[in-house]
């Protein structure tokens, strides 16, 4: 019965993890065609980059830390997916 809970509880995680490697990578995408507009190649690709494991830690700090805590990572989160966008 406890293999089976941690079978369930693995599958689900990795899930979670896969859809938002996907997603995150299809952002990235679109945020270098967007930086592209301004910038030279290298730049919007670091950008993009910086851009998502920003997000990526933002969502990391918000799991790990307490309440107190949370509200400035929750506006960082949202400053970030707000230039994203």
């Amino acid at each position: 019965m406890q293999k089976e809970n941690k079978l369930t509880r693995n599958f689900i995680i990795g899930t979670f993890v896969t859809l938002y490697v996907m997603v995150s990578l299809i952002s990235t995408i679109h945020v270098i065609d967007f930086f592209r507009l301004s910038n030279p190649n290298w730049l919007a690709i670091t950008l993009a980059i910086a851009f998502e494991v920003g997000a990526a830690a933002s969502l990391g700090a918000i799991v790990i830390l307490d309440r107190t805590s949370k509200s400035l990572v929750w506006m960082l989160f949202i400053l970030i997916t707000g230039m994203q966008m």
